[in-house]
């Protein structure tokens, strides 16, 4: 079902997202940007915007950058990079 456009959620109905657990160990792995940080142009894959100063973000296991908000709401549903598609952990049918 396509909903929108731009987003990773606008293609995919996903059966669940990632297990409460992976989804914590990963929340808690979360860094905070300086506030002297100067964007390069990366984008978040959710969201499609650049990282700011101060913004908490997350460093995937590809090495791709999210920010934790949108990782939070991605993971609820999918269990993969947005960008690469790359496994972040076991799925979990149930998610809140």
């Amino acid at each position: 079902m396509y909903r929108g456009q731009g987003h990773v959620s606008d293609h995919y109905i996903a059966p669940g997202g990632l297990s409460m657990a992976r989804r914590d160990t990963i929340m808690n792995s979360s860094i905070k940007l300086p506030s002297n940080f100067i964007s390069d142009g990366t984008l978040c894959g959710p969201c499609n915007m650049e990282f700011a100063p101060q913004q908490n973000i997350i460093i995937l296991q590809c090495n791709h950058k999210i920010h934790r908000k949108c990782f939070w709401n991605l993971s609820r549903n999918f269990n993969f990079c947005p960008l690469c598609r790359q496994e972040m952990g076991p799925r979990t049918e149930n998610n809140e």
